[in-house]
């Protein structure tokens, strides 16, 4: 889980420090003071995790647009993870991990990493995996190995993406599993498909071909698959599910998932007990109940 992030430099964050605790957290502000930006900071890092930093830079508006307007210093992330591992089942491993990074403008107008520093805090005492020595990024090996430090010599490559060896990197893999799995979903792009300009287009309420999956992909896409698979391998979690749907649109009987002609894709559907008899099929939803 992620304990804490601050952010400098980054849009409307030019100094922001936020600790998180095993509960839900809501945000409260008025309009433009930061509270999107918060979650905007969270889905750079899922995507410099995913696709890498240049990509999640270039897909927030490139490096100029990202840095808070007026800022003259470099964008400054730093979050702090904890969770556990089980190398073995006889040895459960906590990570306590403090990830900071310092992005400045590349000569070519895009990114690059100034500095960058993970410690490793989960044994109570700091241990450095990733050490920051006048500019140079040093991974130190792990698991008793005697070898030397590896140096990160890309100006635009975070460390776990240069070094990827769980063997001798744990702590930078398991960092890097666990951020690229934070899910940040913004507006949802719901338009039916007969309401689109371009066919390329998709939104949640998409027909898909029947896959597990447990995560909603960014936008909110691939929810018919993601209802399914609560729907039949997680029922504790689909009755929740049910529940809290209900309790907003009582007219609700229940979710199904019709199949489309041919049988290869699904989409969902609800029984509304204002129309007996009747299925209404994710086009025909308000985007109040897609989102």
């Amino acid at each position: 889980m992620l304990l804490r992030l601050h952010v400098k430099n980054f849009r409307l964050l030019r100094d922001a420090d936020l600790e998180f605790h095993d509960v839900p957290t809501v945000l409260i502000g008025p309009n433009a003071s930061g509270k999107s930006t918060v979650l905007e900071a969270l889905d750079f890092l899922s995507r410099c995790a995913d696709e890498g930093l240049a990509a999640a830079t270039a897909a927030h508006g490139g490096f100029d647009g990202v840095r808070t307007i007026g800022a003259e210093g470099p964008i400054e992330i730093v979050t702090t993870w904890f969770f556990s591992v089980t190398p073995t089942p006889e040895e459960p491993r906590y990570c306590m991990l403090q990830w900071r990074l310092s992005l400045a403008r590349a000569h070519n107008g895009g990114v690059r990493v100034e500095r960058e520093s993970l410690v490793d805090e989960g044994n109570g005492q700091a241990r450095p995996l990733v050490a920051d020595e006048g500019g140079r990024r040093l991974v130190l090996p792990e698991n008793g190995s005697t070898d030397g430090p590896s140096e990160v010599t890309e100006a635009d490559a975070l460390a776990f993406h240069a070094f990827v060896d769980k063997e001798r990197f744990p702590g930078l893999y398991w960092l890097r599993s666990v951020v690229r799995n934070v899910r940040v979903l913004g507006s949802l792009p719901t338009s039916p498909s007969w309401g689109r300009g371009n066919a390329a287009q998709t939104s949640p309420r998409d027909s898909l071909v029947i896959a597990p999956k447990m995560f909603l992909d960014r936008q909110g896409l691939g929810l018919a698959n993601v209802l399914y698979a609560l729907n039949t391998d997680h029922g504790e979690a689909w009755a929740r599910l049910e529940g809290a749907f209900r309790a907003e649109f009582p007219f609700v009987r229940r979710i199904l998932f019709p199949a489309e002609p041919g049988g290869a894709r699904i989409t969902f559907a609800l029984e509304d007990a204002r129309f007996p008899g009747r299925t209404i099929r994710a086009a025909e939803m308000s985007d109040g109940m897609v989102a």
